[in-house]
């Protein structure tokens, strides 16, 4: 169904200290395919160090006895202490063919006089299809070269192996490769 056509109710507690939640709640016309999600966010400082723990859930129903439920839930932490941002995360996907989990981390490491070096790296594969798997990794150095302006280059690899009904690695589906790109960035 259109957007336009489902209605939508969501709450979020007053901040208490460092953490927020929230729950959101959206029903269909036919009330077939319901949607609820839950999140939250903790925020606090320990040593110095800023410190983000948060995680988020959600359900869609689907419309058909024989199908299953769309699950998915993401769980994350960040710590920044001084020039240092540190960032890990895992995540879950359930719907009907596929049941994937993904890692990622990154960090970041700020050098002064506006330059920022990053880099990151994600790993997901699929429970169902075991041959299915995705994984990205990249550097990229931000420099800051006047107030709003900035340039960005990013390096990325990445890989995909997609399967075959039957199993197997599909090799027309699957791809690979590196990208390079600079990006100048300006504000008004």
């Amino acid at each position: 169904p259109a957007s336009g056509d489902a209605s939508k109710i969501s709450y979020f507690l007053p901040a208490m200290g460092g953490l927020t939640m929230g729950v959101s709640h959206t029903t269909t016309v036919l009330g077939t395919t319901d949607s609820t999600e839950y999140g939250a966010r903790y925020t606090m400082d320990a040593g110095g160090a800023s410190i983000t723990l948060g995680g988020a859930s959600g359900t869609t129903e689907t419309a058909s006895s024989v199908a299953k439920d769309i699950d998915s839930q993401n769980l994350g932490v960040k710590i920044a202490s001084g020039n240092i941002t540190v960032a890990m995360g895992n995540g879950s996907y359930e719907a009907v063919g596929e049941d994937r989990e993904s890692t990622d981390f990154g960090a970041s490491y700020n050098m002064g006089n506006g330059m920022v070096v990053s880099a990151y790296t994600v790993d997901s594969e699929d429970g169902i299809d075991t041959n299915e798997s995705y994984t990205r990794s990249g550097v990229e150095l931000a420099y800051t070269i006047a107030p709003g302006l900035s340039a960005v280059i990013n390096v990325d690899d990445f890989d995909y192996d997609a399967a075959t009904a039957g199993g197997s690695i599909n090799t027309t589906a699957s791809d690979n490769g590196t990208s390079s790109k600079l990006t100048i960035k300006a504000s008004f």
